[in-house]
């Protein structure tokens, strides 16, 4: 199947940041070290996360028209380049199982009790596969088409819980009684890579934003609309749930929407919640595929969709494998995964990247 030209609208790249940064975030306990400051947790993050951004968008802009794995190799030579591609592969591809496994973990409990995680991992992975196959404006159109909806469901959402839960807001108190401390440990490392820092898949596919003017303003307004999401739930929910049964809940965002009924009609809206999980772990974890493609494209000269099934079985393999339990699962993705495998990637590589070509660029001057 011939691939077909593409390019990445301004609003198909802000869409597919928010629900991105969205991803298994809105229901995951992010920030939760910070307790009840975990909103000025995930709001200092969101500026930082910014700056991050921004920070790749430089980095892009060095060779406007490659991509994350052709600045490698153009920056570390054959060998190294190559070596240091096959790294991201390995990311990319763990970063997905890791995300898969959280979608797995939810919906497992929340719905589908009864059914073998197996069946729910692999029939995930082949509709994620199917979309790669089809070609990436396919993923494009996915997350353009879903974004209003998902929007308005996080909207009616919040206006439900306002109306029908009730709040302590003295919760949300004492704001930075135990000082800083608790609030840079929960940004640093985690909310930093987690979700922010992963962005940097984005520099796959972001030289095909046209026009390229536009990309700064889409992708800084919709950080900015995601972290204030992300930073309004965690409000929501430690005003409703309260610290410790917060800290105690896997998914603390389910359990604030699960007893929300309003008119006899807005009932079981937990339902909604998985929805709005299963669009955007869709997109996050096509994304990140999507990136270990074209890296294994960029190292052994294979289209993509070649790969496509193959390689999204081993994610779903992945997934299954990677922990026992979900409490395991948490515990490594919130502890060794930001400091050992995110920094590295997200950061030390990129910016070693970034004075490599800066040198470059001053020795061809």
């Amino acid at each position: 199947m011939k691939e077909a030209k593409f390019v990445v609208s301004p609003v198909q790249l802000f869409a597919v940041i928010i629900l991105f940064d969205l991803g298994s975030a809105i229901v995951m306990n992010v920030g939760s070290s910070a307790k009840q400051n975990a909103w000025i947790a995930i709001a200092a993050a969101t500026v930082i996360g910014w700056g991050l951004f921004g920070f790749y968008r430089m980095l892009q802009t060095r060779q406007p028209s490659y991509d994350l794995f052709e600045l490698v190799r153009l920056s570390f030579g054959r060998w190294l380049g190559s070596f240091i591609i096959a790294m991201y592969v390995v990311y990319f591809l763990y970063v997905a199982a890791r995300v898969m496994r959280d979608f797995l973990e939810l919906i497992s409990s929340a719905v589908l009790e009864n059914t073998p995680i197996e069946v729910l991992a692999f029939s995930f992975s082949m509709v994620i596969a199917y979309m790669i196959w089809l070609g990436f404006g396919v993923i494009l159109r996915t997350a353009e088409f879903f974004f209003p909806i998902i929007m308005g469901i996080i909207l009616v959402l919040f206006l439900l819980i306002l109306i029908d839960r009730d709040y302590q807001f003295f919760y949300l108190k004492p704001v930075l009684g135990d000082g800083l401390m608790p609030v840079l440990s929960a940004i640093f490392p985690t909310l930093i890579t987690f979700p922010f820092g992963e962005l940097i898949v984005c520099l796959v596919f972001m030289h095909y934003t046209a026009p390229a003017s536009r990309v700064g303003k889409a992708s800084s307004f919709a950080i900015g609309i995601s972290g204030l999401i992300l930073a309004g739930t965690a409000v929501l929910e430690t005003a409703s749930l309260g610290v410790q049964m917060k800290e105690r809940a896997n998914f603390p965002f389910l359990v604030t929407v699960r007893d929300v009924s309003f008119g006899y009609f807005f009932e079981r809206m937990e339902m909604a919640v998985v929805f709005v999980m299963l669009i955007t772990i869709l997109v996050k974890v096509s994304l990140f595929l999507f990136g270990a493609l074209k890296g294994i494209e960029h190292l052994f000269r294979v289209p993509y969709r070649t790969a496509a099934f193959p390689i999204a079985c081993l994610a779903a393999i992945f997934s299954i494998k990677i922990a026992d339990t979900f409490a395991e699962h948490t515990l490594e993705g919130l502890s060794f995964v930001p400091m050992f495998i995110h920094i590295p990637m997200q950061l030390i590589i990129p910016l070693a990247l970034f004075i490599i070509l800066g040198v470059k660029r001053a020795r061809h001057r």
